[in-house]
């Protein structure tokens, strides 16, 4: 939040000595774009508390995020309205500064620990069994044998001695198959160049790639439209475009809207599932057809990458059709759709599949790989601008 902060009263410098500063501008983006998302992923461990909601939550945090860029839109009409940019800039940084306070007193010091990290630090039940004998011979070294006195209290007074023995048989730990996975988990590296972190990045590499592009050229789009043609007017067809462009930054209130969505995909039949499977005990209700907790969890996220990836092919495919300029607001729909869904599914991936100590180094890797590959759009943008004459349909 400093970081989201600084960014907002560096914007305001920049704005009085626009010449003088405009040096500041590339830190106080990196400061926008690195604190905004610092919030977000700081904010994951409020899903720990809902046991059977927690994709659900932790989508509507992302939804949450992703639809606070309409701000910028408001911003942006107000601004046209005759609001100056210093007054937007402080009414920005005074609320971001009531969220901090808030924070500082309302979030814990210590993090959420995650459901995996509970349910590994659950000490199993253990049973003993007291049993007094004069002799007992045993072959497993694992069964300690103590003798004791047993004082009959019928004979308190009477100095006889009874000599007992006491066994003491510990049961042995049920454990879940996998919380010897969970007790010692694999090296970051290990967990990085395994095939579902590989391809978790590269589906959400290419998937931002398309968005950022289509969000870049998105004017290009309007105005590549079969609905212009060379004698419509060039006013009438940027009124438009403008018009549109509006349209879509107030379109992205939807992220929000739909997260409940996706976040009921990946929670869904996890309340009524079994538990996992203990290693040597034949579980109670093995005859029921309901899945158990870890695989109910694994079918979940597959289904919403499926959902996730059909949305971007018709994405895909809207954007390479001749459609009239009016079928863009389903564009609009799938891209805000997708921008909740592609990191929900990557949260529910790395929470599903690999250890939760490396959730959080998880979810920054794949922010910074997306991030990084993202910067081919600079020369995909200089293409579509120079050699391709400004129509954006080869690239796409």
């Amino acid at each position: 939040m400093i970081m989201f902060l600084l960014s907002t009263i560096t914007f305001t410098a920049i704005s009085y000595f626009p010449e003088d500063l405009s040096w500041l501008m590339l830190p106080a983006v990196i400061l926008n774009g690195v604190g905004g998302i610092t919030i977000v992923f700081t904010s994951f461990q409020f899903g720990n508390l809902f046991s059977a909601a927690r994709s659900t939550v932790i989508a509507v945090m992302i939804g949450s995020y992703n639809a606070s860029s309409f701000v910028y839109t408001l911003f942006l009409n107000l601004y046209r309205m005759g609001v100056s940019f210093p007054v937007l800039m402080l009414v920005h940084g005074g609320l971001l500064f009531i969220a901090l306070v808030e924070s500082w007193f309302n979030v814990p010091v210590k993090p959420i620990p995650t459901l995996e990290e509970q349910r590994s630090k659950k000490s199993p039940p253990r049973t003993s069994v007291r049993r007094h004998t004069t002799a007992l011979a045993v072959q497993n070294n694992a069964f300690t044998i103590e003798e004791e006195s047993d004082v009959n209290e019928s004979n308190e007074g009477s100095n006889t001695e009874v000599t007992a023995q006491k066994l003491k048989i510990p049961a042995p730990r049920r454990e879940s198959i996998f919380a010897a996975a969970e007790q010692n988990p694999p090296s970051f590296l290990a967990v990085i160049i395994s095939w579902p972190c590989l391809l978790s990045l590269l589906t959400m590499c290419i998937t931002q790639l398309r968005i950022v592009m289509f969000i870049g050229q998105l004017a290009l789009f309007l105005r590549s439209s079969p609905d212009f043609t060379d004698e419509t007017p060039v006013v009438d067809r940027e009124d438009k475009v403008t018009f549109y462009v509006t349209i879509f930054g107030w379109m992205q209130l939807f992220c929000l809207l739909v997260a409940p969505v996706i976040g009921n995909v990946l929670d869904k039949n996890l309340e009524i599932c079994r538990d996992d499977p203990i290693a040597g005990v034949r579980s109670r209700d093995s005859n029921s057809t309901q899945a158990f907790r870890r695989v109910q969890a694994l079918r979940n996220t597959r289904n919403a990458y499926l959902i996730t990836e059909a949305c971007l092919l018709a994405i895909g495919i809207l954007m390479v059709l001749p459609i009239p300029i009016w079928a863009q607001y389903i564009t609009f729909l799938l891209v805000t759709w997708i921008r909740t869904f592609l990191h929900s599914t990557a949260g529910g991936l790395y929470v599903n599949v690999f250890h939760y100590a490396h959730l959080g180094k998880l979810t920054g890797l794949g922010s910074i790989v997306s991030a990084i590959f993202c910067l081919l759009n600079d020369p995909l943008f200089k293409i579509v601008n120079n050699i391709l004459d400004q129509d954006p349909f080869w690239v796409s």
